[in-house]
């Protein structure tokens, strides 16, 4: 099995889903974008400076990791996404055939604290 591994900062809120498959079974699924900085330039701004930043679409079917970890989830939170690649073939609208590739996460972890968590020597952590 592959694996890949993403440091970046969450691009949007995590969009939740929940229903039920063909078989009757109940599922969530948290979906989200992480942006990464890349060593190769992915193309120019406004001004003509160039890119290093790359997006990575990720996806987590894992309850018991979505009920712990989407209240911390927020735009712009650092996170590590540890998972394997996987590669979906699709016709778009207008007939053309597509690839994609996202992350299935199988581990997700939160890489920096908010401010508000870390103490120092004149304060104490908020909880």
């Amino acid at each position: 099995m592959q694996q890949i591994f993403i440091e970046g900062r969450l691009t949007k809120d995590p969009e939740i889903k929940t229903g039920t498959n063909k078989e009757g079974k109940e599922f969530t699924l948290m979906s989200f974008s992480v942006a990464y900085d890349t060593k190769t330039s992915s193309g120019v701004d406004a001004d003509g400076k160039p890119i290093y930043v790359n997006y990575a679409n990720v996806q987590s079917w894992s309850k018991n990791l979505i009920d712990y970890l989407q209240p911390h989830l927020k735009k712009g939170r650092p996170v590590m996404v540890i998972g394997e690649p996987v590669q979906n073939q699709y016709t778009d609208t207008e007939g053309h055939k597509k690839v994609a590739l996202r992350i299935a996460a199988e581990r997700i972890l939160l890489t920096e604290l908010p401010k508000k968590a870390v103490a120092t020597e004149e304060a104490p952590a908020q909880a």
